[in-house]
């Protein structure tokens, strides 16, 4: 799809739910940073809210979708989740 997944928001949902482990598909973005700002989510020394700042400064070229997990269609971006 055009849309690339970002499950920022439902990181903590994710490790809740007993996911251990995350796949970052690379991109042409700087990956080492973005690989920085969900390991920091995840510790919780980087807040959701900021996370996702700091994902649109990387300058990502498409927009986002998390649909699929929240029961929307996949393209869909369900920002108010938490």
């Amino acid at each position: 799809s055009y849309d690339y997944l970002n499950l920022i928001r439902e990181a903590g949902a994710l490790r809740d739910m007993g996911v251990s482990f995350l796949r970052l598909s690379p991109h042409s973005s700087d990956m080492v940073k973005v690989a920085g700002v969900f390991q920091g989510v995840l510790e919780g020394t980087i807040d959701v809210e900021d996370a996702v700042a700091r994902l649109d400064g990387l300058g990502i070229a498409a927009p986002y979708s998390n649909g699929f997990f929240h029961a929307m269609p996949g393209y869909t971006l369900n920002a108010s989740a938490r």
